[in-house]
């Protein structure tokens, strides 16, 4: 018996040092229709680093060199800043880099994957675990789009309202109101660009909008 809902961001369960970021790329998300791909297909190259080395600042003039890796590939500023306050898919959905000197997260840089198994240090885990799937809020999303196509205003916006209320911190979400034809369709797609984010959508999007 097929029983899907959406996952109200809100209440993921807590994370741990081991497990840093939930997995919504499982067999247990009630979000999920179908998986498909590995990790280790998605990730061959966007998980690549670049390394320098800068003397050792706790031992100046020793020789001691430390080697610095930091990520080739990170998310976009234009997709960062589209996400208002209050929307917890930027910090639930986005891998923050890891600083391996200090072994914590880098507060303010984002890795250009997530959503799937990560391990302690931000990294993918397990390369032949599931890397994407067809998700419930995707059947939103093309609900809400071809709602608004057919002048079904009313219907797109509850769609999207729908979907919001489980991304938004309850007391931050604002669903604009009375929302019509291009202006409609723009804020149906910025929301499907955040919400689908690093899963292999936006280049075949931007190919349906003729860009």
């Amino acid at each position: 018996e097929w029983s899907f809902s959406l996952i109200n961001l809100n209440n993921l369960p807590s994370t741990s040092t081991a497990e840093p970021y939930y997995n919504f790329t499982s067999l247990k998300s009630s979000e999920v229709i179908w998986l498909y791909g590995n990790v280790s297909d998605l990730t061959e190259f966007n998980n690549e680093t670049v390394s320098r080395e800068e003397e050792d600042p706790d031992y100046p003039g020793w020789g001691i060199n430390i080697t610095y890796y930091r990520k080739a590939f990170t998310a976009s500023d234009d997709l960062l800043e589209s996400f208002k306050d209050g929307d917890l898919r930027k910090e639930k959905y986005i891998a923050k880099e890891y600083n391996r000197i200090n072994n914590s997260f880098y507060p303010d840089y984002y890795s250009s994957f997530g959503k799937y198994q990560l391990s302690a240090m931000g990294e993918p885990n397990g390369s032949e675990n599931f890397a994407l799937s067809f998700r419930l809020s995707e059947a939103y999303l093309n609900l809400a789009e071809a709602a608004a196509y057919n002048n079904e205003e009313s219907k797109a916006l509850s769609a999207m309202r729908t979907l919001l209320e489980n991304r938004y911190e309850p007391e931050k979400l604002v669903v604009p109101a009375g929302l019509t034809g291009e202006t409609l369709k723009n804020f149906i797609k910025a929301e499907r660009r955040k919400e689908l984010c690093f899963e292999g959508q936006r280049w075949f999007d931007l190919r349906r909008y003729g860009m």
